[in-house]
């Protein structure tokens, strides 16, 4: 083969001049990984029934008054607790805020809880063909009570972080929370209580885990108050919660 001005270069030569790319297996690029589980100690309660009335229920796109279950506290049968909002911050660290889409159909809010950083902006939407009154009660953002008619929309501005509550006035069955985190590196845990963040830049964190039914992880139910992420390396965590106290 002939390179630049005609240089003869061996195959051999472009193989290893590639060689930096082969990337060990279980290697993380960018930062490293923190994964891990949330399970519930204990048997899980049943579902609370939520009934729609009949006056409501074509609002909601239901013919007849009906039940659907709550969506406040989702548990595996394995026990995983889904919508629990796992979160790493960094002092110091510049939060980037999102606009993120907060809908309502049949009734519900289709996000039991939500979780945006710090200086985002949530826009509120109506998907039924009714309307919704929207109720917020933060103690440091700014609280909304409005009305959205059908295929409106709202933006609402978060200022600070903390964990709030949203509920509708006129189907009271309706509530969800709102996690205002301090930091762009989150995630809610899924249908089995798992999660994994990738790409995790190097350094110290505090860790938080919360849900508004099951409360916040301690260190004693696994969740440590600080960890230390590497390059390249995964962190893994087991955490058991224990049933809130009433």
């Amino acid at each position: 083969m002939t390179g630049v001005y005609g240089i003869r270069r061996p195959c051999s030569f472009l193989l290893s001049s590639f060689a930096f790319l082969v990337i060990p297996a279980g290697m993380v690029l960018g930062g490293g990984t923190v994964k891990g589980k949330v399970t519930l100690d204990g048997a899980a309660p049943a579902p609370e029934m939520l009934k729609i009335s009949e006056d409501k229920a074509k609002d909601c796109g239901h013919e007849k008054e009906t039940l659907v279950p709550a969506n406040d506290l989702i548990v595996s049968k394995e026990g995983g607790v889904k919508n629990f909002v796992i979160s790493l911050v960094q002092k110091g660290s510049k939060v980037e805020p999102k606009k993120v889409e907060f809908d309502q159909q049949g009734c519900m809010f289709t996000a039991p809880v939500l979780a945006v950083p710090v200086g985002s902006t949530i826009v509120l939407k109506n998907s039924d063909k009714g309307s919704h009154n929207i109720r917020t009660s933060p103690l440091q953002c700014k609280p909304i009570n409005l009305t959205l008619a059908p295929g409106q929309t709202q933006e609402y501005p978060v200022t600070a972080s903390e964990n709030f509550q949203v509920n509708c006035d006129i189907h009271p069955w309706m509530k969800a929370m709102i996690s205002v985190v301090d930091t762009n590196i989150y995630v809610l845990t899924g249908e089995n209580g798992e999660f994994e963040i990738k790409d995790v830049p190097a350094g110290d964190y505090e860790f938080k885990a919360w849900h508004p039914v099951a409360g916040k992880a301690k260190e004693g139910e696994g969740a440590p108050r600080t960890l230390k992420v590497e390059d390249g390396k995964t962190v893994e965590l087991v955490i058991k919660k224990a049933p809130k106290k009433k």
